[in-house]
């Protein structure tokens, strides 16, 4: 579903939002996906990337980029 939405309807952020949605496991999609994504929006591959190993304390949480549009962003925990 993620490459159909990222190759055939050419919607970048459609395919994001699946394959965060979907927990998406396949390295190659992801590696096909961030390339195209990182024209879109630079800081949430970024944050992407932080997020596979985040760090003590950090955690991936959504916030809106656009009304309808959700991206992953890293956040302080306020707890363990």
């Amino acid at each position: 579903m993620v490459l159909f939405a990222l190759l055939t309807l050419k919607e970048p952020e459609l395919a994001w939002n699946l394959a965060h949605a979907l927990a998406l496991d396949s390295d190659r999609t992801w590696s096909e996906l961030m390339n195209v994504y990182k024209k879109v929006d630079p800081m949430a591959t970024l944050r992407s990337t932080a997020s596979s190993a985040p760090a003590a304390g950090v955690r991936p949480r959504r916030a809106p980029t656009q009304p309808g549009k959700e991206s992953i962003v890293l956040s302080k925990s306020s707890g363990p």
